[in-house]
């Protein structure tokens, strides 16, 4: 296997974490949500540099979808998990801006992964295209309705 291919399945596989047995999106998340929550408090991220870190991923993610190795019959193989990490930089943006980032870092993550998992209509309606990018596209409107849901419970004093 060449350099590229290599990086592109370790991409895409989030290092390894797509090829568990099961949970594979579940723990993606959960360890690129602890990871960027970690980083954003502990270097003192603004918004800027979580909207530098979601264009970066976005761009790896991109990357990893169209060079990925498909089988025929599987337009959305679960060994890739580039896809919720990136979904979950979307809803980090607003990180620094909450009131409460532990909070806003957990409510998030459990949104995200509810929407990911059940895919409400409008989420449906980009995985449902069959293309390549449909694959980041669905996380990405799960990513951001998450945003838009728990800052909007954390305006209000909710959260």
């Amino acid at each position: 296997m060449n350099f590229q291919l290599y990086l592109i399945k370790t991409l895409g596989t989030f290092f390894g974490v797509g090829l568990l047995p099961s949970f594979q999106g579940t723990v993606a998340s959960m360890i690129s949500a602890f990871l960027l929550y970690w980083l954003s408090l502990a270097l003192n991220f603004n918004i800027l540099v979580q909207v530098i870190i979601f264009i970066l991923i976005f761009a790896f993610s991109l990357l990893v979808v169209i060079k990925y190795d498909y089988k025929a019959d599987n337009k959305d193989p679960s060994e890739i998990v580039i896809d919720e990490v990136l979904g979950v930089a979307v809803f980090m943006i607003a990180l620094p801006l909450s009131s409460n980032p532990e909070i806003y870092s957990i409510l998030s993550l459990l949104i995200f992964r509810f929407l990911d998992f059940f895919k409400p209509s409008v989420i449906y309606r980009f995985q449902i295209q069959g293309t390549k990018t449909a694959i980041i596209l669905d996380d990405i409107m799960a990513g951001i309705l998450t945003l838009i849901l728990v800052i909007s419970l954390d305006i209000n004093g909710i959260v």
